[in-house]
Parts: C-alpha cells; structure tokens; sequence
C-alpha cells in the first residue's frame, strides 16, 4: 500500500493560457522563416558584415546615451515651492462652517433641491440638464458639504 498515490487524473492546462502561448509560438515560427527566406541569397559574409554594423551603430548609440546621461545639461529642472492662494485660507472654509451662515443654508437648500429632482421623471430632465450645463456642480457641491462635515468633527 502507498502513502502517496499518482493521481491518474491529469490537470487540465488553462485554455486561454495555453491558446496565448501556441499564438506567440506560431508568431514566432512565422517570423524566422520570414527571416530564413530573406536572407537564403546572402553569403555569409554578407551576413555577418550586416551583423557587425547593426552591432556598432547599437553599441554606438548606447554609448552616446550613457555619455550624455553624465554629462551636465543646462536643462535643470527647479523645484519651486508649492504657494496656497490666499482666498484658499483654512479660515474662510472655517467661516463657512457655521449652520446659521446664509451661504450653508443656501448650499444644503440648494443640494436638497438637486437631490428632490432625481426622484422624478421630469425633475431627472432638469437635473440632467443642469449636470450638462455644469459638469463639475455636483462634485464641487460635494466636496464642499464633505470639508464643512469634516471640519465640524
């Protein structure tokens, strides 16, 4: 008796897997025997003087790119401190916050208004509309009631 039977079922391979790789495979057949027929007439020194200029200009180019990687440039890049517009002050977000300021009232009035269009079919054209008109309202009106509840926490 054996502790560890063969299991007599073998693992199906993943299809797709296996698809992808005979696709590559046959790409590949393709592509050498392209390259066999193109290259049937020349003789071999043909060949390899070709294989000896690809190698040159190659090298040649690499060499180029790394001398020139340490070699200084003008083209400095400078890093300039990022600046906060000053009507962006945590103050005035701050102001704002208050729920007996005109403006939040205005805001929350507003955001119930869009919120009572989706329910109905003829308020889903208008807001629909408004969304087109305004492609970025909603999101604004969003993060605006998001930092105004987060400051208040």
């Amino acid at each position: 008796m054996r502790l560890f039977k063969k299991s007599r079922q073998q693992v199906p391979r993943f299809t797709i897997v296996s698809r992808l790789e005979e696709l590559v495979n046959k790409q590949y057949r393709k592509w050498a025997k392209m390259l066999q027929l193109k290259t049937e007439g020349c003789g071999k020194k043909t060949l390899m003087i070709c294989l000896c200029s690809f190698c040159l200009l190659y090298s040649g180019s690499v060499l180029y790119v790394v001398l020139n990687s340490f070699k200084g440039n003008d083209k400095i890049i400078n890093i300039t401190p990022i600046v906060i517009p000053k009507h962006l002050d945590t103050l005035t977000s701050i102001r704002y916050s208050n729920k007996d300021s005109p403006t939040f009232q205005r805001i929350l009035s507003f955001n119930n208004y869009l919120d009572s269009l989706t329910h109905s079919a003829s308020g889903q054209v208008k807001y629909d509309s408004i969304v087109q008109a305004r492609p970025g309202l909603v999101d604004s009106l969003n993060s605006v009631l998001y930092s105004i509840h987060s400051i208040k926490k």
